[in-house]
């Protein structure tokens, strides 16, 4: 492995695995990085690659990585963005090689058969497709944090709006997200109960202007896609639903 990324390319990339795990296996094929991984209680997945192409140099072998996220994160810490980061395999110490105006550092690799085994990401039939921009979903997500530590995501067929809200002990909220001029695919009502503390954690790596393509259900989970730095990094968030109590 050998690659050449700019600084801010490559954090955008790690940023979204770390919204759900700490360590993960590193993936490196031909056409892009790629990190599949689930939370330790299994309820969010990510799937996230950067591609080759939104590299400035992209050599690969199949390499399989075990990465402590934090320790790479903070070993990038002293970067900026424009700097160009050399992520190179030392075959020998077993060590990824990391530069960057003129800073050096040997980052310990894990024992990929020591991490999490990768989840397969489910193929559900959503009944449900809404595209909102990132703003206004974590403008939803977060809104109905102030009255309760879990959100339901609402479509309606009629209306075709799309809406979170929350229900606390006192106080209740209820936040439209869809934008009109984005397309919605309501064909049925949805309902389904989520995390919050889940949701704000995956939300937060999402650019206010990105087009994010959401798919719900009834007591269904949750799914969404979006591409971040001009395309070259992809997304996949799976999130379970809780159940609500009756």
């Amino acid at each position: 492995m050998n690659v050449i990324v700019e600084y801010s390319r490559l954090q955008t990339f790690l940023n979204v695995a770390m919204a759900v795990v700490h360590e993960c296996r590193l993936r490196c094929t031909e056409d892009h990085l790629r990190i599949t991984a689930t939370d330790p209680a299994q309820v969010a997945q990510v799937e996230t690659t950067l591609a080759s192409d939104g590299c400035e140099s992209f050599e690969t072998d199949g390499e399989v990585l075990g990465i402590n996220l934090e320790k790479l994160d903070d070993a990038l810490g002293f970067a900026s963005t424009g700097d160009l980061v050399l992520l190179e395999l030392n075959t020998e110490t077993r060590k990824l090689e990391i530069e960057y105006d003129g800073f050096g550092y040997d980052l310990g690799l894990i024992d990929p058969e020591s991490i999490r085994r990768e989840p397969d990401i489910a193929e559900v039939d959503f009944p449900a497709r809404i595209r909102v921009y990132g703003h206004r979903l974590e403008r939803g997500i977060k809104g109905c944090d102030l009255a309760s530590d879990h959100t339901r995501f609402e479509g309606d067929a009629e209306s075709g709006e799309f809406r979170a809200t929350a229900e606390g002990d006192t106080d209740d909220v209820s936040i439209r997200m869809d934008s009109e001029d984005l397309q919605t695919d309501i064909p049925e009502a949805v309902s389904s109960l989520f995390s919050i503390g889940y949701l704000t954690e995956l939300v937060d790596p999402i650019e206010n202007d990105t087009e994010v393509v959401v798919k719900v259900g009834d007591e269904f989970p949750l799914t969404w896609f979006y591409e971040l730095s001009e395309g070259n990094v992809a997304v996949t968030n799976f999130l379970a639903p809780r159940i609500a109590r009756t």
